[in-house]
């Protein structure tokens, strides 16, 4: 639907004289083509479901294995992943990843999101949020968790969450 709306939209804003704002559109004339909903389709995002350009972004070059650890990580995540896929009773699994910054952790979510094939899967990261003051950051998270709940399967991967969640460490002085 969205892609549609945009389309005609596309369509209806060729049909404007930009040098003349004052002239009406000849609505008789405007005509949407296959090629207007073509285009539109390129620059539509899903407002809800598995936004593949976060994901692909995190696994620009897919996993590469470097070894026997991040492999035994990988099918892990994927057993995972197939436990709620194949029960219907179980209705959420938290994992948390944890290691150095930089070591692929959510890289390895986003893999296992794509290839399960999850209907919504998202990417919440430090960079959503910035010029948001606190209230619209709970907005943000409120929503990315309600929509994941009108899902059978869903993904949240929360990026770099001590920047979500502002935590740094503290130095005492003494």
């Amino acid at each position: 639907i969205s892609a549609c709306l945009v389309g005609s939209e596309m369509c209806i804003r060729d049909s404007i004289d930009m040098g003349d704002m004052t002239k009406s559109i000849d609505a008789e004339h405007v005509r949407v083509s296959n090629q207007d909903f073509e285009l539109a389709l390129t620059e539509v995002h899903p407002a809800f479901g598995a936004d593949l350009d976060q994901l692909s972004h995190l696994i620009p070059r897919g996993i590469i294995n470097l070894g026997e650890a991040p492999q035994r990580n990988l099918q892990l995540l994927n057993r995972f992943a197939q436990q709620l896929i194949s029960d219907p009773q179980l209705s959420s699994l938290a994992v948390l990843l944890h290691g150095p910054k930089g070591t692929g952790k959510s890289a390895l979510a986003a893999h296992i999101a794509s290839i399960n094939q999850f209907p919504l899967s998202k990417l919440v990261s430090p960079l959503s949020f910035i010029g948001l003051n606190e209230p619209a950051k709970c907005l943000l998270l409120q929503k990315t968790f309600n929509d994941a709940y009108k899902s059978r399967l869903s993904c949240i991967i929360l990026d770099d969450i001590e920047r979500l969640l502002d935590l740094t460490p503290k130095h005492t002085q003494h």
